[in-house]
């Protein structure tokens, strides 16, 4: 699986990440999906279930994220509230350099 973005002049501008976010949960049947930059601040999230919110997850999904954050690709197993959740979490790289992770929860 590949998702390939077309990245707008401004690197991490939320208008290039919203749609193929967007459209990854869609495919995918995911429920949350957001990239994070490589210092660690969300740029851009997108939920189709309610709970999971920006707070939650990253909360919870703290150890997959550090692993995509520092170039290594990993996926998890998580649990909020009474239910588990697959989190997949890929580096985002453009050409080599590590611009931040991708994090999918589904």
């Amino acid at each position: 699986m590949s998702l390939n973005l077309k990245l707008s002049p401004k690197l991490g501008d939320a208008l290039t990440f919203k749609a193929p976010l967007t459209e990854l949960l869609e495919s995918l049947g995911g429920d949350y999906a957001q990239f994070m930059d490589f210092h660690g601040t969300n740029v851009i999230r997108t939920s189709r279930h309610p709970g999971l919110t920006e707070l939650t997850f990253p909360e919870t999904g703290v150890p997959s994220i550090q692993k995509a954050l520092q170039g290594h690709g990993n996926s998890d197993l998580i649990r909020l509230n009474d239910r588990l959740y697959d989190v997949i979490s890929v580096p985002g790289l453009c050409r080599s350099d590590l611009i931040g992770g991708f994090h999918l929860c589904r």
